[in-house]
């Protein structure tokens, strides 16, 4: 079994023995409006198969804080099935969906009161995790969703978690992994994604977060001249004495290990890590690289991810709305298995660059392939996509024995044009043992009146440079116009002092959206982003970091 490759491991202060059979994982709320103020209410509960069921009657609390305090309704189980398996230090343990509803009417009364509260407490224990210190009997499962009552500018739907993603999260140690909390959403609102706190009531949330000290970590796949035994090489990791939080929930860094030094060619026998737990706003892909998997069983981390939808309502971005998972992140040990790669990704047979938005005009028709790729030579890897349902009446074709490909034909129509990109998911699975490795990922997708099907969109559809979120609590993100030339964005503090640079390569393909990887290393406050093209500043932005 792969060592925890550690020199100075991980201390978990307060952290405990897992029992996987004794407590339920999470849960979700979401909402569907059938008539004007009626809903149907769904809640999705995640438990392990061994438990007993969600039987009725669960309650769903209703309430408009300031306004309403609202009523309990009685919620009515639908159905229930195993949903997937997680790697435990006894083999594989299943875990369940167990589904209720209950629909609910708006009084003409509470009708005036435009913010509802929509929350489920399931009063059984919730699972024990090895970021918290709180024992099982401290937490109850709870989960809201917040719904705007409010016709002159909303009727319909909450987001949806979209049902293709596993609502428990797997990964492997130090393997990268790209997985995906996103949901849907059927009025086509734009949705942004954030870490959030678990909660154990409204507006209470978890606070007693671990403490860890991680100082140095051994490369676990050296290349030469480097190796595991006789001439290991080091990652020196900052912050190394800190506390897991809401937006950094499992200790997860990266290092370039094999980047060279350019006085020698060769990479570095010593190298500076960084912090590595990435939520895209936009998207909901989820990127790290855990680094601990206990070998006694304590490998659970609790998360929460929100999702916020926004429409624009008289030109200014709204939210109507928020929908909650709260769900667990398992990292279990898989040996030498690698994830597997989506790679070769073409459109009309033209290579696309990681992270654009594609543009395509309606009536053109796109044809884009991705190949599946894996390091492990024996692993078949098989794929599978939302394009069907993402891109309304688009075609797929999987094919490949051992390493599958997907091409995806999709004619666009005139009323399928929006500001709003649609975004297509793209799963990869390998067949591996004990447990699989898996990666998922996102291409955007935006059809609009005047863009070639290459995605090239004109200027004034484009936004030059832009940061988000702004402000932010977690990562933060630029996009910027597509150029045949390689750009620069240099950060600056509001002392004027540069601390930091991003190269963003040149790329014909619309916009480029690229990641600042080292923000957790700053500090709360302003910042200024100057976006350097041939040499000269062509944009300079103001951007600011929350706690």
């Amino acid at each position: 079994m792969k060592k925890i490759l550690l020199l100075f491991c991980a201390l978990m202060a307060g952290s405990t023995l897992n029992t996987y059979a004794t407590h339920d994982i999470g849960g979700d709320i979401s909402f569907v409006e059938v008539t004007t103020n009626t809903y149907v209410v769904t809640y999705s509960h995640y438990n392990w198969a061994g438990l007993s069921g969600m039987s009725s009657p669960i309650h769903l609390q209703i309430s408009a804080p300031g306004c309403n305090t609202g009523r309990s309704v009685p919620m009515q189980f639908q159905n229930e099935w195993v949903a997937g398996k997680v790697p435990t230090t006894s083999g594989l343990m299943p875990y369940k969906i167990s589904v209720l509803q209950a629909t609910v009417t708006f009084t003409a009364a509470e009708a005036t009161c435009k913010d509802w509260l929509l929350s489920v407490a399931t009063h059984r224990k919730g699972q024990q995790s090895a970021n918290l210190t709180q024992t099982p009997n401290q937490l109850d499962i709870y989960t809201e969703a917040t719904l705007k009552l409010d016709h002159t500018i909303y009727n319909g739907s909450s987001p949806m978690f979209d049902p293709m993603n596993a609502p428990v999260l797997i990964a492997n140690i130090n393997q990268p992994i790209t997985l995906s909390v996103a949901a849907y959403d059927q009025d086509g609102d734009s949705l942004v994604y954030r870490m959030a706190a678990p909660l154990t009531g409204h507006n209470q949330p978890v606070t007693n977060y671990v403490s860890y000290n991680t100082s140095i970590v051994v490369n676990p796949n050296p290349l030469p001249p480097y190796n595991s035994t006789t001439n290991q090489q080091f990652a020196i990791l900052p912050n190394a004495a800190s506390t897991l939080s809401p937006h950094y929930p499992l200790v997860s860094y990266i290092a370039p290990w094999n980047t060279p030094d350019p006085a020698t060619g060769i990479p570095p026998k010593i190298v500076n890590g960084n912090q590595y737990f990435i939520l895209d706003s936009l998207t909901g892909a989820l990127t790290f690289n855990p680094i601990i998997s206990d070998s006694s069983g304590n490998n659970i981390y609790l998360a929460s991810f929100q999702v916020d939808e926004f429409r624009r309502i008289n030109g200014v971005a709204t939210k109507i709305g928020s929908v909650r998972r709260e769900t667990i992140i398992v990292v279990g040990d898989a040996g030498q298995n690698n994830n597997p790669t989506l790679t070769n990704t073409r459109l009309n047979n033209a290579p696309v660059q990681p992270n654009t938005i594609l543009t395509v005009s309606p009536g053109s028709t796109l044809s884009l392939q991705v190949d599946a790729d894996d390091l492990n030579a024996a692993d078949s890897v098989y794929l599978k996509t939302n394009a069907t349902t993402a891109l309304q009446g688009a075609t797929v074709t999987i094919g490949g024995a051992q390493r599958q490909t997907a091409t995806i034909t999709w004619t666009p129509t005139a009323a399928q044009v929006r500001s709003q990109p649609y975004y297509l998911r793209i799963w990869a699975r390998d067949n591996a043992s004990p447990f699989s490795g898996s990666r998922v990922e996102t291409i955007a997708l935006r059809v609009s009146n005047s863009g070639a099907v290459s995605g090239i969109s004109s200027d004034k559809q484009l936004t030059s440079f832009l940061a988000f979120p702004n402000p932010s609590r977690g990562e933060v993100s630029f996009r910027v116009k597509a150029a045949n030339m390689p750009q620069e964005i240099i950060i600056y503090n509001l002392q004027g002092r540069e601390i930091d640079r991003i190269l963003v390569k040149a790329t014909s393909s619309g916009e480029e959206v690229v990641k600042w990887e080292r923000s957790p290393q700053f500090a709360t406050g302003t910042y200024l982003a100057k976006l350097i093209s041939e040499n000269k500043i062509t944009q300079t932005l103001k951007f600011t970091k929350l706690q």
